[in-house]
């Protein structure tokens, strides 16, 4: 009843005002006309801005759902009606006395029920902005019950990797010129990986290594934070950390591998997959992506380190560390729920003053929503949040039914594509807040894709290795290496694909359009390729310099 109740008050302000005005005029004896017209136009002049602001939310490039622009039209037309209705009849000249209607209506009287309508229509207001905030504060609570419930268990001092993370990401970021070449580089440009400046990287970071490496061999990582109050700002550092330790681990194996050290080089490689599972350990979206990117590297990583191995190497292939990396991504369900109680923190926050909404706008890139909202304040919380909650609340839920299901199947995404087209209608906060439906589909399926195709690999050099060479189809590793060849995870229907490259074999899927393009062109033509609509992705097992080049040594302390 709060809005309705604030409606009807203002309304009655407008009335009021223009009787004050018709009032007024039935007593003037100059510039009657002009009070008459102010009596029934200035309500309508100070309702057209809102008018035209919710018409804007109602019809404009990105229309909300929740606008109110029926509710500010009706109510500039009933203010204009009335106030009309109002000085007409008020000026009217009765037929005995010959004196206006409104001649004996009190000013004072009239003004004073005016203000006190105004005012009950602010105090509805702040009634409304009051329960909205309750709401919030029980959006909290039910935020940090929500996290508890999914939080890792509690992690022993002396099996917590966290620790040695912290002091490896932390002699990572003191090192400019590393960070500048290897660590914040264009990931996808090819790395001389037997050059004399990788060995010299390598060689002045085997402390870092060795601490990574500890790390990686934990069994479990949680980082400290008070979760009992999720909040915006854990944008956790040290998650994106990882990503810098990952590459140097990937760098190392590389090396490892092109130095002959095979076993060296997979159990990098393992290890780089184990530092994704504990970045998926903290349980919001963004540790999840960040445990995909970091599965694709080992995953990249592999194909290189694979070609290295020989005969003897066989038995390296039955360690138990690489069951997981070829194996399926992780579930997405606990993360979605931990995203939900971020959120809900976030409405809190914004709800209870704690927080400017403009703080969000660096998510939104260029966008200005959170200051525009900010400079309209009380307006923003109690006409628009609620909905705005309400609708977060529902794609989150939606979200999450569909992350319980098998989400490795591109068919399991289609009904939520109306959902992803809806999010920006639903408020500018959830548009802000929601993750993007389609690239969290994208990285969950190029994870699911990218670990069969691993397999696929791991099953081709076990067959090289065994003497019967690299496949010229998928088909020569089945039965005896594969019971199957994987099918391609964007069409559930076709295998995977495959051919012989550079001395090796490339291993494809279809990208989102559905359609074989032929592979990838080569192994770092992403970008170029989808420049030309290939969209194609694959795994290259193919060496990281295939021609016969002296790797220059890796001096020892």
């Amino acid at each position: 009843m709060g809005l309705p109740l604030f409606w009807l008050f203002v309304l009655a302000a407008c009335l009021l005002w223009s009787a004050t005005f018709t009032a007024a005029a039935a007593r003037a004896t100059t510039f009657r006309s002009s009070l008459a017209i102010v009596g029934w136009a200035v309500p309508v002049l100070l309702l057209l801005p809102a008018v035209g602001l919710t018409g804007f939310l109602a019809f404009g490039p990105r229309p909300l759902d929740t606008n109110h622009f029926a509710a500010t039209l009706t109510l500039a037309i009933a203010a204009l009606g009335g106030g009309v209705w109002i000085a007409t009849d008020g000026l009217w000249r009765g037929a005995e006395s010959g004196a206006p209607a409104a001649a004996g209506w009190p000013v004072i009287g009239l003004a004073g029920l005016c203000g006190m309508a105004a005012m009950v229509a602010y105090g509805t207001l702040v009634a409304v902005d009051n329960a909205v905030a309750a709401e919030a504060a029980q959006a909290r609570a039910e935020a940090a019950a929500l996290m508890q419930a999914n939080l890792p268990p509690a992690v022993a001092e002396a099996d917590n990797a966290a620790p040695l993370h912290r002091h490896a990401a932390a002699l990572l970021a003191a090192d400019d010129p590393f960070k500048k070449d290897f660590l914040d580089g264009d990931p996808d440009s090819p790395l001389d990986i037997r050059s004399p400046e990788v060995a010299a990287e390598l060689t002045r970071h085997a402390d870092t290594l060795d601490l990574i490496r500890r790390a990686a061999d934990k069994n479990a990582c949680r980082f400290d934070r008070d979760w009992s109050r999720p909040s915006i700002d854990m944008l956790l550092p040290e998650i994106q950390a990882l990503r810098g330790e990952a590459r140097l681990l990937a760098i190392a194996a590389r090396r490892a591998a092109a130095d002959g050290d095979a076993a060296a080089a997979l159990a990098d490689t393992v290890r780089i997959h184990r530092i994704g599972r504990q970045a998926a350990a903290e349980p919001i979206l963004i540790s999840h992506l960040v445990a995909l990117a970091l599965d694709a590297l080992a995953r990249d990583t592999l194909s290189r380190v694979l070609p290295s191995l020989e005969a003897d190497d066989l038995p390296l292939l039955d360690d138990p560390g690489l069951d997981g990396l070829v194996g399926p991504p992780p579930p997405l369900l606990k993360c979605m729920l931990g995203e939900e109680t971020l959120g809900l923190s976030v409405f809190a926050d914004i709800a209870s003053g704690r927080m400017p909404m403009s703080m969000l706008d660096p998510l939104a890139g260029n966008g200005s929503v959170g200051s525009i909202a900010d400079r309209v304040g009380i307006l923003y919380r109690t006409l628009f949040l609620p909905a705005d909650l309400a609708a977060y609340r529902d794609l989150l839920h939606g979200f999450q039914k569909i992350s319980a299901q098998d989400v490795a199947r591109r068919d399991a995404w289609g009904h939520i594509a109306g959902s992803e087209q809806s999010i920006p209608r639903r408020g500018p906060l959830t548009a802000l807040l929601v993750p993007a439906l389609g690239a969290v589909e994208g990285a969950q399926l190029r994870a699911e894709a990218g670990a069969r195709a691993a397999r696929v690999l791991v099953a081709a050099t076990r067959r090289r290795l065994a003497g019967g060479g690299l496949p010229d189809s998928l088909d020569a590793l089945v039965p005896q290496y594969l019971s199957a060849v994987p099918r391609d995870p964007y069409t559930d229907k076709e295998p995977f694909h495959s051919k012989p490259v550079e001395g090796g074999i490339l291993v494809w899927w279809v990208g989102s359009d559905g359609a074989d393009d032929g592979g990838p062109t080569a192994r770092d033509s992403w970008s170029e390729d989808v420049a030309t609509g290939n969209d194609d992705l694959g795994l290259w097992l193919v060496p990281d310099r295939p021609e016969a080049t002296p790797a220059a040594p890796v001096a020892t302390e």
